[in-house]
């Protein structure tokens, strides 16, 4: 009983969806040459390097900052070694705070900082993204603490970037932390 349905199945047309959309007609045969063409052409699989090697860049000069991360606790910041690239040390600092804070249904988009040399001030700016459920007064002391204390322990405390003052703004807008 199966086989004159399987027989039908392999000697009816087969419809496929192209990539343009639209439905064609391939018979059973036009289907196997097909696959068969497809399996002789696809390139051969490389496997990626694993993320620790692939992260790794030989020729870009790297310096190690210190860090400073909340506590499980959320109570302290813990110092810790943060390896980036010594051309953008600071930017790339920052960049990796603000990335590990930014995620679930408080974003942030973008941001500018600004430095004076003379008052050894840095401004951090922040840009929100509109549609952003939380603005930045939202934030529980914890979440502030782990966004903008880390921020600002962090350039304080790395001599290199000669800041003793960090501050904040919102699109513009003082914050007071």
């Amino acid at each position: 009983m199966r086989l004159p349905f399987l027989g039908f199945l392999l000697s009816a047309s087969t419809l496929i969806t192209s990539g343009c959309g639209l439905l064609v007609a391939e018979t059973s045969s036009q289907v196997a040459v097909r696959l068969s063409a497809d399996i002789v052409s696809q390139p051969e699989k490389i496997t990626p390097q694993s993320p620790a090697i692939a992260a790794v860049k030989p020729d870009i000069p790297m310096v190690t900052v210190t860090r400073y991360k909340i506590d499980r606790q959320c109570n302290n910041l813990v110092p810790e070694d943060l390896d980036v690239a010594a051309a953008a040390s600071l930017e790339e600092t920052i960049e990796t705070i603000v990335g590990d804070r930014s995620n679930g249904d408080f974003r942030i988009a973008g941001y500018r900082m600004a430095i004076d040399e003379s008052t050894k001030t840095a401004t951090i700016d922040f840009r929100l993204p509109i549609d952003s459920p939380r603005s930045m007064y939202s934030l529980s002391h914890c979440e502030q603490l782990a966004l903008l204390g880390e921020l600002r322990q962090t350039l304080v405390a790395n001599a290199d970037w000669n800041i003793d003052i960090v501050t904040f703004q919102v699109q513009g807008q003082n914050l007071q932390y």
